[in-house]
């Protein structure tokens, strides 16, 4: 075990028993050390290169039902620092106003958490000791290749970025684990002249290993490329019709579906999914599960926020159905749901109910097949905007792509929109292909809506 892995848990466990000392009727405390490297590269040179490190703490109390939180991004490092940040925490539930639902699970020490993180493969050492060396390279390799293409006027936002760290996690009911953990990724943008307008597109990567990383090279090719095929689009009149969308576009939709799930979502009545629970919200033959022991996953973990286990979660069913909320301890009292192990939490906040590596499966064939079987519709490559509203599940945001005919794609499009409610969209896929990418933890494929409002300009020539 590494010393800063030792020195992490160590202190974790220092809170929680300064908190019992100091009067704390239960307690848990997260600590997390770690550091990121990025380099940014524009025209053949390095834009920015840039080291972050950080040792932060935080600290949760229950007394009498009242809860009490401080964190310090600037850990303690002494035995008098470590009392005074338990007394802050006591003073601050002292005055709180108790809650039956302020409680903590009931872990228990586990002697196998250690082996389950090391079997996730979350680490990886030449990705904890990359340094500026590999970011400016990889950073100035996708830049030329950019750069090299024809018809590419431009670069921007490419870098290269790794990050390490480790949270402990410590619990008054006698939990004490660490996890660690590195990751990195490549992202580059081109930019293409367009009558007087630019189009930009872009790729990226990102793996827990470096060796896992695509070659800087192929993610310049494929940007280039997209930007250089979004060159001429023009408007389309409102209208309606089958909407497809790429997965890094439905990846948006199923976060969407996730945040809906949340238990302290659901519990403050902030979710279109209030009602919902045991009815059916996807198609027939459509499920998403959350997985947080797929070895290398970016979102892998041997536990979560306070210390349970995260089993492999059915959120929703092969009928559509929506099975379960994902819950932290507040959140399941709460609703009187089931714990599912979902608190997600860093050393400066509060666990909140959050999804590790979440798949959709029911799906075949590719986004070309999709398109092959549409006669007419949309392609989504891009949204503009923000998601729905939060209660209602309303949904309208700004969309770029491709107009599709006669099952191929026909010419690129912008200055369109697509709405709806997120319900009636989700429970409209007609379609759904098994392209998931592993490159992001919420791994989605392409799908097909098979109708929505599409939004354009009231004088732009009908595409028919």
């Amino acid at each position: 075990m590494i010393p800063a892995v030792e020195w992490a848990r160590e202190l974790a466990g220092a809170l929680v028993d300064a908190a019992r000392k100091a009067g704390a009727d239960a307690g848990d405390a997260a600590v997390s050390l770690g550091s990121a490297l990025s380099a940014s590269a524009r025209e053949g040179t390095i834009e920015e290169l840039t080291r972050s490190s950080w040792r932060a703490a935080g600290l949760r109390v229950i007394v009498g039902g009242r809860l009490g939180f401080v964190s310090s991004a600037d850990a303690p490092l002494d035995a008098r620092s470590i009392r005074a940040l338990a007394e802050s925490a006591l003073s601050l539930a002292r005055v709180a106003t108790p809650s039956d639902d302020n409680v903590l699970p009931p872990a228990v020490p586990d002697a196998g958490a250690a082996a389950r993180e090391a079997a996730l493969c979350t680490w990886d050492d030449a990705t904890a000791e990359a340094g500026p060396d590999w970011a400016t390279a990889h950073a100035l390799a996708m830049d030329a290749a950019l750069r090299r293409v024809p018809g590419v006027a431009g670069t921007k936002d490419v870098s290269a970025t790794t990050r390490r760290g480790v949270l402990a996690l410590a619990t008054s009911s006698g939990f004490v684990g660490a996890q660690r953990g590195t990751a990195a990724s490549l992202s580059c943008t081109a930019i293409a002249e367009d009558g007087g307008r630019k189009q930009s597109e872009r790729d990226w990567d990102a793996a827990r290993a470096l060796a896992a990383l695509r070659p800087p090279e192929e993610l310049a090719r494929v940007a280039a490329l997209r930007t250089l095929a979004r060159v001429g689009a023009r408007a389309l009149p409102p209208t309606r019709a089958p909407v497809i969308v790429e997965p890094s576009v439905a990846r948006g939709f199923l976060a969407a579906l996730l945040s809906a799930a949340s238990g302290a979502a659901v519990a403050r009545r902030r979710s279109w999914l209030c009602e919902l629970l045991g009815e059916a919200v996807l198609p027939p033959g459509v499920s998403v599960i959350d997985d947080a022991n797929i070895v290398g996953g970016l979102a892998s973990r041997a536990y979560d926020g306070e210390g349970v286990l995260t089993p492999r979660t059915v959120i929703v069913d092969e009928a559509g159905v929506l099975r379960t909320l994902l819950t932290d301890a507040h959140s399941a009292h709460r609703l009187g749901v089931p714990l599912t192990g979902h608190a997600a939490r860093s050393a400066t906040t509060l666990p909140a109910p959050g999804s590790t590596n979440t798949l959709v499966t029911g799906g075949s064939g590719t986004l070309d097949d999709l398109i092959a079987s549409t006669r007419r519709g949309l392609l989504v490559t891009s949204l503009l905007g923000h998601g729905p509203d939060a209660v209602t599940g309303d949904y309208s945001r700004g969309a770029a792509g491709f107009w599709i005919e006669d099952g191929a794609i026909a010419f690129p499009v912008d200055g369109l929109s697509i709405a709806g409610r997120m319900i009636d969209m989700l429970r409209g896929i007609d379609r759904v292909a098994a392209d998931a990418e592993s490159r992001a933890a919420l791994r989605a494929p392409s799908l097909r809506f098979a109708e929505l409002a599409i939004g354009g300009r009231e004088s732009a020539p009908d595409s028919r």
